[in-house]
Formats: structure tokens, C-alpha cells, sequence
């Protein structure tokens, strides 16, 4: 599954490995998760590469191409780093056209709540902080043509304030 492409990046289902040990260092987080996506199964485009995905016994798996689905989006790394950014909100990202979805009412709900849930985790643990930092590295920097350049990096002042108010760890 650690399968690379030519360029020797990392494949979409090599980042969704990494992106479940990192929601697994979130206490309650792949629970939360399970919850709302329950045993449905979503078939993920992003640029040129799909996959299925799942949850399974709380824990995001890939699951063969063939798998059957409930639902799937479609988008690319831009949009994906632009939401990461928060330069680009979920819902802004559908109705502007940098992400598609298709499903039945109650799939697309659970999806997109699923999305909101990971986007969550990744701007507060570490651990998934640090595949979003790897992601973004993997791409080129022509991707970031989606919306303004990404947010500055946080002051010393704004991270003791965070911190003061234990909003942040030491890893900003």
C-alpha cells in the first residue's frame, strides 16, 4: 500500500495510513469518527488517484479499488491545502466547484461531517499536524494557486497567548 509513484511521492493510500495513526493520537477522536461514519465506505478522488476508504474497528483503512461505496468526493491538493489553510471553508470548497461529492442525502452528510472532524484533529494534534507539514511538502508550489498565500506563521506574542490560555502546545 506504501506504493510510490514515479516521482517517488507518496500515494494517496499512503497518506490515508498516515492520516489514522495520526487521528489515533487524538484521544476519542477515531471514536468520534466511527460514530458518524458508522459502515459506510467512500470512494476518494483526489487529483489523479482514487481509493476506498473506510472505518474499521476505529480506524480509517483503505479498502480495494473494487470495494463497494456510499458515497464519494472528488477534489485536488489545492483544495485540500487551502482547506488545511483555512483559506477555503468545506462548504465554500462545494458550492465554488474545488470539491464534488455524490451519495444519498444521509452519506453526504456523514461525509462531510467525517471531513469537518479531520480537518478539526488536524489543525490541533501534533501528530496530525505534522502529516498535513509532510503533505503540503509533498506538493509542488504551484498548488497553492487556490485562494492567498497560506496564513503567516503565528508570532511568539500569539503563541504565548495560546498557550497562556492552553489553546497550544509547545509544537507551533
Amino acid at each position: 500500500m506504501s506504493a510510490e509513484s514515479a516521482d517517488g511521492a507518496p500515494r494517496l493510500a499512503d497518506w490515508i495510513q498516515r492520516l489514522a495513526v495520526g487521528l489515533a493520537a487524538e484521544p476519542g477522536a477515531p471514536a468520534r469518527l466511527q460514530a458518524v461514519v458508522g459502515d459506510r465506505r467512500a470512494r476518494i478522488s483526489l487529483d489523479d488517484e482514487v481509493v476506498v476508504v473506510a472505518m474499521v474497528d476505529r480506524k480509517v483503512v483503505v479498502l480495494p479499488d473494487d470495494a463497494s461505496v456510499t458515497g464519494s468526493g472528488t477534489t485536488t491538493s489545492a483544495t485540500v491545502l487551502a482547506l488545511l489553510d483555512g483559506r477555503l471553508g468545506l462548504t465554500e470548497a462545494l458550492r465554488d466547484g474545488h470539491a464534488a461529492i455524490q451519495g444519498r442525502v444521509e452519506d453526504l452528510t456523514a461525509m462531510l461531517h467525517a471531513v469537518e472532524i479531520l480537518l478539526d484533529v488536524a489543525t490541533r494534534v501534533p501528530a496530525m499536524r505534522a502529516v498535513a507539514a509532510a503533505f503540503r511538502a509533498s506538493r509542488t508550489p504551484e498548488l497553492l494557486v487556490l485562494g492567498d498565500a497560506p496564513p503567516p506563521a503565528m508570532t511568539d506574542e500569539e503563541l504565548r497567548m495560546l498557550r497562556r490560555l492552553g489553546l497550544a502546545d509547545g509544537e507551533f
